[in-house]
């Protein structure tokens, strides 16, 4: 089962903003090879990040539904080798900002086109045009989904990933003390997400100003550690709470 703890999962769904129009959330399964050991890398070879299964909501009530179909569907993925996916290298990520399937559409028919024409134009001077231009279309799904996923609709949150090593010093209690004192010093509203590695803040756009000097902090704080990271994360992709990353609970707080 993807959901391991519903009631963690509920208190990431009431963050989230009621759709409109062409908007839906966009999630994904993914299995990382980071989590596993050495020999269970040769053993399974699933690559350095291999993202499968992906799938949106059209609502937050949907949200449930569509994890539990997902469940369903996860014993038929194989690796690369013909394995089953390992559960220890599974996450489940969710894109925090909702997607327009409008701006979707545009940029799917747009690469679609190309690949069309560029057929059509090698057909028309060769008689027969090579197979592997045809490798777009059997690819089509992934393309979709892939522009669904990079097609914001609106950016309600910023995303704040902590990675600390364990060897590292400055602890990641340091790091949440530090920003958690920032955010309440500036009446900041902010949610923390506990990962395997450490922690995202997904910080509320609308309570933050121009005169916050949020970059400054983040640029301080990466450079207050040497075995680890304090970035944005651009791409919005988050583990989601109520399901597991490398085996352990992903929670919000």
């Amino acid at each position: 089962m993807i959901i391991q703890n519903s009631l963690q999962l509920d208190k990431f769904i009431d963050i989230l903003p009621d759709l409109t129009n062409d908007e839906v959330f966009f999630m994904s399964l993914s299995a990382r090879n980071k989590y596993l050991t050495d020999e269970e890398r040769q053993h399974y070879s699933i690559g350095s990040a291999e993202m499968f299964c992906r799938r949106v909501a059209h609502s937050r009530d949907e949200i449930k539904d569509v994890l539990n179909n997902m469940s369903i569907e996860f014993p038929k993925y194989k690796t690369r080798n013909g394995m089953a996916m390992p559960q220890k290298a599974l996450v489940t990520y969710f894109n925090i900002h909702p997607a327009s399937l409008v701006k979707a559409y545009e940029s799917f028919s747009e690469q679609m086109n190309r690949h069309c024409a560029n057929i059509i134009s090698v057909g028309i001077k060769s008689g027969s045009p090579n197979k592997e231009l045809f490798n777009p279309f059997r690819k089509m799904q992934t393309t979709l989904m892939s522009s669904i996923q990079k097609s914001r609709s609106r950016r309600l949150y910023v995303d704040i990933d902590v990675d600390i090593d364990s060897s590292e010093s400055k602890t990641r209690s340091d790091i949440e003390n530090e920003l958690s004192t920032f955010f309440d010093g500036h009446g900041i509203d902010h949610h923390r997400i506990l990962t395997h590695g450490g922690f995202h803040v997904l910080v509320k756009r609308e309570s933050l100003s121009k005169k916050v000097p949020l970059h400054k902090l983040i640029n301080d704080l990466d450079g207050s550690i040497t075995n680890g990271e304090v970035k944005f994360n651009k791409n919005a992709m988050v583990p989601l709470p109520g399901t597991t990353q490398a085996g352990h609970l992903v929670q919000i707080t």
